[in-house]
């Protein structure tokens, strides 16, 4: 019995320590305070009260207040009666037929777009069908005979007496072949081959004594390929030709038009030209030397002028340097040896003519002409006289002019046009010492329309 007073006790302090608890958590509950206040409230009863019980437990301002319950369109009310199963649910399938009302779906919205203005070009109009890819060019219209007759005159043909009367000739074949402008020919010294070099990349043999009616090409060659022929010169004796394309090494072939040599390009990152063992630069013409078969020099746009030893391929024997008027590099456009060899002549894109005399060194020049042509202009040609006295140069300003290699002060002549329509012009002497001035390279023996792709030579009535 004292045993059962004793737990009967306790069980009363327990209780009453309960009854304390709960009632601290009430007034805790009243006041805010106490571990009860941070337990979340009972479930709602329903969505919006949920949802508002959700915003009540964020901090004010957070998610844009609380969310008013949206209203139902008539669309969204316009649903069936119950089914009368008790459950409140709406059966739409197994309703129909039976007079109850079924849910309609929804009507699509329609929202009126503004015409955007139109930009751009307009819609080409509609083709026929089964064309495909982009509309036929305009037929091309073909030129009458007067516009043939004043295309021939303008291109050098034989319709103008006075042009007839420069070359004088009896004789006349048209050699049609290269795509592309002529820019070089050559023609060896017994005078039975022609070499013809274009911007087409190609060098064409012609054979006069194996040419038939068609006088056509027996063989061609491409030097450099996508590289333009820029100079073409036989030999003294005939056996070989110097090539120079528009790249940085010459190339010399034998009279079949199989390769010999080729000769070594320079380094592009070495600043000093006379340090490098070749040209750095695309070439803009070489020459045989007159009197030594092993000897030729080349020029470039790398500003030197450079002589080559045939049996030494890996490294030029002199290199011969260009400055303007300021000390700087100058590319050269052309170069050339007198007959006797003595004075090496170079002309350079700034119009000057830069000489030099003797057999070396050639450490800088011995006469400059500094206003021979234009500044910016091409100059395509310089020609010694059979005299070795005077200079011929031919300059991009559409000009031809003599000078007198005693007094280089100011030309002894000088004649304006024709008009220079290609870089590559040049002129020669007749037969006759007398001087011709032409509008293309080939025109120094020949004469030929613009486009180059078509070549006349002429025979002397001797």
């Amino acid at each position: 019995q004292r045993g059962r007073g004793d737990d009967d006790d306790e069980d009363e302090d327990e209780m009453a320590e309960l009854r304390k608890s709960k009632v601290y958590e009430k007034q805790a509950q009243v006041s805010g305070r106490g571990p009860s206040a941070s337990r979340p409230p009972p479930p709602p009863s329903s969505l919006e009260d949920e949802e508002a019980a959700l915003r009540a437990m964020l901090p004010s301002g957070f998610g844009g207040g609380v969310r008013k319950p949206t209203q139902k369109t008539p669309q969204q009310k316009q649903i069936t009666q119950d089914d009368g199963d008790g459950d409140g649910d709406v059966n739409m399938d197994r309703d129909k037929g039976k007079g109850k009302e079924v849910m309609a779906p929804p009507a699509p919205r329609t929202t009126s777009v503004q015409a955007m203005p139109v930009v751009g070009p307009p819609k080409p109009e509609a083709r026929q069908a089964g064309l495909v890819g982009p509309p036929r060019p305009p037929p091309r219209t073909t030129p009458d005979s007067d516009s043939d007759d004043e295309d021939d005159n303008e291109r050098g043909g034989s319709s103008d007496p006075s042009r007839q009367a420069s070359i004088p000739a009896s004789h006349e074949a048209v050699l049609a072949g290269h795509l592309r402008s002529v820019s070089a020919l050559s023609l060896d010294p017994a005078g039975g081959r022609l070499l013809t070099g274009s911007y087409d990349y190609m060098v064409r043999f012609w054979d006069f004594a194996g040419m038939d009616k068609n006088l056509r090409s027996f063989r061609e060659i491409e030097p450099e390929e996508g590289h333009s022929v820029k100079s073409i010169r036989f030999s003294a004796s005939g056996d070989c030709f110097l090539v120079c394309p528009a790249s940085a090494q010459a190339k010399i072939y034998n009279r079949d038009g199989f390769q010999v040599c080729q000769f070594v390009k320079g380094d592009q990152y070495l600043m000093d030209m006379a340090q490098t063992k070749g040209h750095t630069g695309a070439m803009t013409g070489g020459m045989w030397h007159p009197s030594d078969a092993t000897t030729f020099l080349t020029c470039s746009i790398d500003g030197t002028i450079r002589l080559w030893d045939v049996n030494k391929k890996d490294k030029q024997k002199i290199v011969i340097k260009s400055k303007n008027i300021r000390g700087i590099r100058v590319p050269f456009t052309t170069a050339t040896f007198s007959h006797d060899a003595n004075v090496i002549a170079g002309a350079c894109n700034d119009g000057s003519i830069q000489i030099w005399k003797g057999k070396g060194p050639y450490v800088k020049p011995d006469v400059i002409i500094r206003d021979a042509h234009d500044n910016g202009s091409e100059t395509s040609s310089l020609v010694f006289g059979p005299d070795n006295m005077t200079l011929y140069s031919r300059g991009g300003d559409d000009t031809l002019k003599a000078w007198d290699m005693r007094n280089l002060q100011a030309a002894l002549a000088c004649v304006a046009g024709p008009a220079q329509l290609l870089p590559r012009h040049n002129r020669r002497h007749q037969p006759g010492r007398q001087v011709c001035r032409h509008r293309h390279q080939h025109q120094a023996q020949a004469g030929g329309h613009r486009d180059g792709s078509v070549l006349r030579t002429c025979h002397r009535p001797d």
